[in-house]
């Protein structure tokens, strides 16, 4: 991570996930809909929607769980302050 830190000048943060994931992201996987709210599940084996918190495991006695909505730091501080700038890292160079 040293190494890409000094190639890049990124912070330790965005060089510990380019070590991580060295071919990007994983892909979008889209599988069936959720039996309950019909959005897509990760895939085809999903037992659990991760959207409305169905948990079918024991098809038996499905039970939901709470979901918590996932917030985005960064979004929220510019849609409060427009003015903020977020620290931004310069394109990571092929090795």
């Amino acid at each position: 991570m040293v190494a890409i830190r000094k190639l890049t000048g990124c912070n330790m943060l965005f060089a510990k996930i380019w070590a991580i994931h060295p071919n990007g992201p994983h892909p979008v996987r889209v599988g069936p809909p959720c039996p309950y709210c019909g959005k897509p599940l990760f895939s085809d084996g999903t037992r659990q929607c991760l959207q409305c918190g169905w948990d079918w495991h024991n098809p038996k006695n499905p039970v939901q769980h709470v979901v918590k909505p996932v917030q985005n730091k960064a979004v929220e501080a510019t849609a409060i302050n427009p003015a903020v700038e977020l620290e931004s890292t310069p394109p990571l160079p092929h090795l």
